[in-house]
């Protein structure tokens, strides 16, 4: 039961510090002067140990940390390098293997596409292009993957979001949930927001991929097979909101169109703005307190 919730944890993007002794810093490529300054920021009053890892290269620097608060209330803080325990090193190989294995599935997805008429739905999927064993590098730091449609339907529809995770990562995520399952507990697992390792998430009007019409970033959870949401921009480069206040007060901009099939498209994506987010924080409704043009553009202000 403790690997399941730990697997849960790590696939959530939530961090308890129940779990395990020593949090995991991540710090790539890093001199360690650099992993000394990580592990110092990263200590509060209830960290007992710090682990500054390097992803890229596979090792990591372990810090006991000393927590004490001066007389005027601030904290002081140190930490000295101490070694590994056996149990640590192999609960961080396993974090080394799971790395890997999701940018294998982050790389197998972004070969294929949902797209009609994409060049091939389906990329070299049975031959992935990775050959090197060392493929725990940056590259698939927000890779792309292809969807016809809105980022606003992909927000409000779970059906959508589901149709996508299906497509793309069905059958590909089995490994991540195993590689963890053996860990000794000795160690926070980083999330996956952590780990930086995200999918792009491209949105097209066409099956050609030729107008873009947005993005949003995820990562992935394969314990409810969906995403965790992490950003994005729309079809008209606003920032999409993740909570009322990034909406309330804030101006979103939608391009006036010049025929009738753009007009409709952009009273739809208004629209679908206004319902996306009336659903953030339990259903909170926005409204237009101002309205501008400026050019081909309207300008509205919202208050929620």
């Amino acid at each position: 039961m403790y690997k399941l919730i730990l697997l849960f944890i790590i696939f959530s993007g939530i961090s308890l510090p129940a779990f395990g002794q020593a949090e995991v810093e991540i710090c790539n490529n890093c001199s360690q002067s650099q992993k000394d300054k990580v592990a110092r920021l990263s200590v509060n009053s209830g960290t007992k140990a710090v682990i500054v890892a390097d992803m890229i290269n596979e090792t990591a620097l372990k810090y006991d940390t000393n927590y004490i608060e001066d007389r005027y209330g601030e904290p002081v803080v140190s930490v000295s390098l101490s070694e590994l325990s056996n149990d640590e090193a192999f609960d961080l190989d396993l974090l080394y293997e799971y790395r890997k294995e999701l940018v294998r599935v982050i790389t197998r997805a972004s070969e294929k596409s949902m797209l009609k008429n994409a060049q091939s739905t389906q990329r070299n999927i049975s031959t992935p292009k990775y050959t090197n064993s060392n493929v725990n590098d940056n590259s698939p730091i927000g890779k792309g993957i292809e969807v016809k449609g809105s980022p606003y339907d992909f927000l409000l529809a779970s059906y959508f979001r589901n149709d996508v995770y299906d497509f793309y990562f069905a059958g590909e995520t089995l490994a991540l949930t195993k590689i963890l399952l053996p860990t000794k507990g000795t160690i926070k697992f980083p999330n996956m927001n952590k780990l930086k390792l995200y999918v792009r998430i491209n949105f097209y009007s066409d099956d050609l991929a030729k107008s873009l019409n947005g993005f949003v970033s995820v990562t992935l959870n394969p314990v409810i097979k969906s995403f965790n949401i992490l950003g994005g921009r729309d079809g008209f480069k606003n920032s999409i909101p993740l909570n009322q206040d990034e909406i309330s007060g804030h101006d979103f901009i939608f391009a006036n169109a010049k025929n009738e099939d753009k007009n409709e498209s952009e009273r739809n994506e208004h629209a679908k703005f206004e319902r996306y987010s009336s659903s953030l924080d339990g259903g909170v409704s926005c409204r237009v307190v101002e309205t501008k043009t400026k050019g081909n553009k309207k300008i509205y202000t919202y208050q929620c």
